[in-house]
């Protein structure tokens, strides 16, 4: 293990609650467009947040592996690909199923089978048909591991060659790229239609090369925060999506800009400083196992249950009740599937050695 390395658990841990808030965020959803904004509606953060955290752990990852031989950028695509594309393949199977219950009319099965192959690789699909402009008409939030892949090849074949001097020209590039999108929308909630491509490059650009600065910084035996603040980049995290701002404010665009670009890397910086107790290290271990699970199965799960939620009319307990039921279901879900979908694939490995040259 090299000098910069230590146990990022709070990190895992403020990126599992993250998850959480989607999914939440999203049950929301389902009782109309409206709901969510009366709980959190400065959220559209929270995806600037993962794209932080995932420049930042790209370079803790990979950067020592790739700079001295031991992997190969090949390498490196190969096996994020292993860990993600049976995941997405099985979020794309469920979300033909979700489709099924909710179509008022049948789907054409060649339609269906030719989204879900293209879901499965991550290629956006044209879901006009259905009666969908989303990019992923069968699990709309695959449009983050979209763009989050895209920013990792960027990173393994561009960034990683790079200056911090570079490193922060191209931020600063993409980054007014988000600015202008923020500012011209009024909002950041924007990346999982086809209108939103040209607003959601920049922004993961943005996002991720911030992270991956903040690795290139990052300098753990410098100094080191207590477990006793270990809550802080959680609270953080929280306190910034759920801060009562109301969304069509006039200066909300702004103000999630402001948000994604400096205050969610100071959680991320701060959170990576931050040694985890016992029960936290565990918490946060079964947090990182699940989150990814949760992120890519959770929307067809809810879409199928919100319609019996519709169908039979329930409300008061009972609508409660099943409302807790789709914001559990998922979770319960991502752990079998994290030990014998996601763990096996990424026990295959790929094969390295200290011959092998990077690219």
């Amino acid at each position: 293990m090299n000098s910069r390395q230590q146990r990022l658990e709070l990190l895992d841990l403020a990126r599992g609650v993250g998850f959480l808030v989607v999914l939440l965020q999203h049950c929301l959803g389902f009782m109309g467009a409206a709901v969510p904004a009366r709980f959190a509606p400065q959220d559209a953060t929270i995806l600037d947040f993962f794209f932080l955290m995932s420049g930042f752990f790209a370079g803790y990852a990979y950067e020592e592996k790739l700079r001295d031989g031991r992997k190969t950028a090949a390498q490196a695509v190969a096996e994020r690909a292993i860990r993600i594309f049976p995941l997405v393949a099985l979020g794309s199977l469920l979300g033909i199923l979700s489709i099924l219950v909710w179509s008022q009319a049948t789907p054409n099965p060649l339609l269906l089978l030719t989204l879900a192959l293209k879901g499965s690789v991550l290629m956006p699909a044209d879901g006009r048909l259905l009666g969908s402009p989303h990019l992923f008409p069968l699990d709309g939030p695959l449009w983050f591991l979209l763009y989050d892949w895209l920013a990792y090849l960027f990173f393994l074949f561009a960034l990683r060659h790079l200056s911090l001097k570079g490193l922060l020209a191209v931020a600063a590039v993409a980054a007014s790229g988000l600015w202008y999108a923020a500012i011209s929308e009024n909002t950041l909630n924007f990346g999982t239609l086809w209108a939103d491509c040209a607003w959601s490059v920049p922004r993961s650009f943005a996002d991720f090369t911030i992270g991956y600065i903040l690795f290139r910084l990052y300098k753990p035996n410098h100094f080191v925060i207590g477990p006793q603040l270990g809550l802080l980049p959680v609270l953080g995290l929280l306190a910034v999506v759920f801060l009562p701002v109301p969304a069509d404010w006039r200066y909300s665009g702004a103000l999630q800009a402001a948000v994604a670009t400096l205050v969610m890397p100071m959680i991320v910086f701060f959170g990576a400083h931050v040694r985890a107790d016992a029960t936290m290290a565990r918490v946060a271990g079964a947090a990182a196992r699940i989150a990814l699970p949760v992120y890519v199965l959770h929307s067809p799960l809810i879409r199928t249950l919100s319609v019996l939620r519709w169908d039979f009319h329930l409300r008061g307990l009972a609508g409660i009740g099943l409302l807790l039921v789709e914001f559990l279901l998922p979770i319960a879900l991502a752990f079998p599937v994290a030990r014998f979908l996601e763990a096996p694939f990424r026990s295959f490995g790929i094969p390295t050695g200290p011959g092998a040259k990077s690219s």
